[in-house]
């Protein structure tokens, strides 16, 4: 498993469209996970912080293929990930994707995780 972290400026005015973005994913959960575990992710997290008055959303994720992850989303019609595209694309700049220096695991056994 690999770790990956986006890091993206939001947009002029979109504060509160990325909260309410957040709000609706986890209120939707089961049909995240779903999308979660076609996309072959285990973890995935987001975070806001504000940095010298600038606000920017952090993404990170765990999973096996980062190439797979981008391939599943883009070709999905599942209403959560067009949800999920256009929000984002509407309300974000490109990302920066920093670097990860310390990448550890203690997760129990996968068991029934299944990549579909």
């Amino acid at each position: 498993m690999k770790t990956f972290i986006a890091k993206y400026k939001i947009k002029e005015g979109s504060l509160k469209k990325i909260e309410e973005w957040a709000g609706v994913i986890n209120s939707r959960q089961d049909e995240a996970l779903q999308t979660l575990k076609k996309e072959g992710v285990i973890f995935e997290s987001a975070f806001i912080d504000c940095q010298q008055g600038e606000n920017y959303l952090f993404y990170v994720m765990k999973c096996i293929d980062i190439k797979k992850v981008f391939e599943v989303l883009e070709k999905s019609t599942e209403p959560i990930d067009l949800y999920h595209k256009t929000i984002l694309r509407e309300n974000l700049e490109k990302p920066n994707f920093p670097k990860v220096l310390v990448d550890l695991e203690n997760f129990p056994p996968a068991g029934d995780f299944v990549v579909e």
